[in-house]
Order: structure tokens, then C-alpha cells, then sequence
């Protein structure tokens, strides 16, 4: 439920993670030497998920890819393998070597399977995508990619994508690709650090559903379901924090959400009197609900909503706001006739 991107800003290589998720989860951020390497990086208290940067420029940012494995859980369980090899990675200090340490294959899973990653140095930035349509079922194969324009990933695949990955999903990750494409690509962004406030915006033309900046907040409708349904319906996808990554520069920006966000600190592991490479810098954030924006045109959106039914969606939903009402009316009417044949009674 993530986003992740690369881009140019002024001849530096940025990596950026809107983390999306249902439910709080404990972020602590920890700087430390790691077999003679600075690496600096986000650690999930949960799940054990790691992502970093190290002393030589070279960082690591993943989304998850929601398929039938990621939706079951069979591949959530380990998170904390890769986690832990994504760690050990950062300690190389030349990117292929990186990869190459990602792609071998720990506890019969990889590093990389189940999701989009983007590794990038001062100069070569590459995306890997696990390739589930392999022949081999004893061999895990990747496509990787060199990036060399803005690039943006969400949750369903780009050269692979799993057939039970549902329509919701993909009108979601679909969506909110082509509204960061293009927040990038018409934007002139002078400061990488511009990038949060763009990434930041709140549209009055589209549903918070599919915003960058994920709020949890309700339309009329979800509100009116949520009042009236007999089965309440999950909570909302909420952003978390911002992660920003400049490798050329060996900086690392965190900035969690004041209301959804739970940062737990820096871990300084560093020793004693050591003079840091790596710039960590921690900030909350809000979206700022006063300003408003366009994004898209209406029939781009209308067209995606059309794709994958999701106005079918909202008759579902219109359908069992109708039904949960016929159930209210007719409690009122029993209401009512039991009301007054207690006062015949009494006569």
C-alpha cells in the first residue's frame, strides 16, 4: 500500500516512500557502524523491515506488491530475513555487489521477492521486480531495470501482475502512479526537499481514497455505510510517514504523520567522538487540509473508475446502506406496534 520513487533534483539522485498502512506500527530510526560501514536507516519494531543509506551514497527504498501471497500472508513472515539482508547489503560499498547480495537467495526466500525495489548510488539507479512467472519453480528470478527518469511504483507489478490481485488494488496503485508521475513531471522542484509539500496535497477533486497523502478521512458516503451497516467495514489506509533518501548528498529525512504516525527515536549507535557522513534529519508532518488542488482531468479519473468498476463498488455499498435503512424502518415499526399494544394491554 506504499509508494516509492526516484528522481532528479539539481543533478542529485532522490529516493522517496509515502509508507501506507491500516494500523500504527513503531518506527525507530538507527545510525550505526555495521561491519566498518555508516549506515543509517528505518527499522519496523513489527515486522523487522529495514530501509537505508550508507556512508558511500548508496540507499534502498520497497513497496510492497498486494498479490495472493501478500494478501494471505504468506510472504509478510519474512520480513524480518530481508530485513536483516537488506542490513547486511548496506555494509558493500559498490552497488553491484549490493544487488548481487539482495538477489542471493537466504532461507529459501530472497530479499527482493514480493515487492518493488529501487537501489540507488550517486550515479546508476536500478528497479528490481520479482518475476513470478518463471518456469522454474527452484529458481527465484528478478527483472531489473536501469532508471534513468523519474520513476514511480506503487502495489500491483509493472513487468508482472499477480491475476488475483484485486480491482480495488489496482485502480488504487494505477491511480495514485499517474497522480505522482504527474505531480513530478509538472512541478519545477528546486529543492528535493520540496518534495514533501508535493507529495503532500490535498484534492478536492478525488477521493482521500486515492490520495498521495493518505488520511483516513471518510466521504458523506463511507460515513453514512459506517453509521448504518450491520458489518462495519475496515479501517482506512492511512500514510504513516515520508522517507526521503539523497544518496549524493548521504542524507536521510524522516517526517512521520502527527496523528497516525509512532516514532520511537533515533538509536545513536554510533561510538563516541565519531563524526557522522550520513545526515539524519526527523520532523512531523501533517496534511494541510486549507489548501486545495486539481489534479488529472475528470475523464482520465472517470475512465480508471470505469476500468475497474469501481462505480460498480459504490452501488454495492448503495445497496447495503438501502438495506441496513429497511432494517432501521422496519425496528421502528415493530417499535411502534409493540408500543401500542402494551398500552392495549393495560386497558
Amino acid at each position: 500500500m506504499c509508494l516509492i520513487f526516484f528522481k532528479k533534483v539539481n543533478g542529485d539522485n532522490i529516493l522517496f516512500k509515502h509508507r501506507d498502512k491500516k494500523y500504527k506500527t513503531g518506527i525507530q530510526i538507527i545510525h550505526e557502524i555495521r561491519n566498518g560501514t555508516e549506515i543509517a536507516y528505518i527499522y519496523d519494531v513489527e515486522t523487522g523491515w529495514i530501509e537505508g543509506i550508507n556512508e558511500y551514497g548508496i540507499g534502498i527504498v520497497s513497496s510492497q506488491i498486494m498479490s495472493s501471497s501478500t494478501i494471505s500472508g504468506t510472504s509478510s513472515n519474512n520480513k524480518s530475513i530481508k530485513g536483516q539482508q537488506i542490513l547486511n547489503s548496506l555494509s558493500h560499498a559498490n552497488i553491484s555487489t549490493i544487488i548481487q547480495t539482495l538477489l542471493r537467495p537466504v532461507e529459501n526466500t530472497s530479499n527482493l521477492e514480493g515487492g518493488h525495489n529501487i537501489i540507488c548510488s550517486d550515479n546508476k539507479c536500478f528497479h528490481i521486480e520479482h518475476n513470478k512467472n518463471t518456469t522454474n519453480n527452484d529458481k527465484i528470478n528478478f527483472i531489473i531495470n536501469e532508471l534513468e527518469n523519474e520513476s514511480v511504483f506503487t502495489n500491483i507489478g509493472v513487468d508482472v501482475i499477480d491475476k488475483e490481485t484485486t480491482d480495488f488494488t489496482k485502480l488504487s496503485s494505477t491511480l495514485r502512479k499517474k497522480i505522482a508521475l504527474h505531480e513530478l513531471k509538472t512541478n519545477k522542484v528546486e529543492d528535493y526537499e520540496q518534495l514533501f509539500r508535493i507529495m503532500s496535497k490535498n484534492y478536492k477533486n478525488l477521493n482521500p481514497l486515492f490520495h498521495l497523502y493518505r488520511d483516513g478521512r471518510k466521504t458523506l458516503l463511507q460515513k453514512i455505510i459506517r453509521l448504518f451497516s450491520i458489518e462495519k467495514p475496515p479501517p482506512p489506509v492511512k500514510t504513516l510517514c515520508q522517507l526521503l533518501l539523497n544518496v549524493n548528498k548521504k542524507e536521510l529525512i524522516y517526517k512521520y504523520d502527527k496523528e497516525y504516525g509512532l516514532f520511537l527515536g533515533v538509536i545513536n549507535k554510533l561510538p563516541k567522538g565519531y563524526n557522522p557522513i550520513i545526515k539524519v534529519r526527523v520532523n512531523p508532518t501533517f496534511k494541510n487540509y486549507t489548501v486545495e488542488y486539481l489534479t488529472l482531468n475528470a475523464k482520465i479519473i472517470k475512465d480508471l473508475y470505469k476500468k475497474y468498476s469501481y462505480t460498480y463498488q459504490d452501488t454495492i455499498l448503495l445497496n447495503n446502506i438501502f438495506l441496513s435503512g429497511c432494517f432501521f424502518i422496519l425496528f421502528i415499526i415493530l417499535f411502534l406496534i409493540g408500543r401500542k399494544y402494551s398500552r392495549f394491554l393495560k386497558k
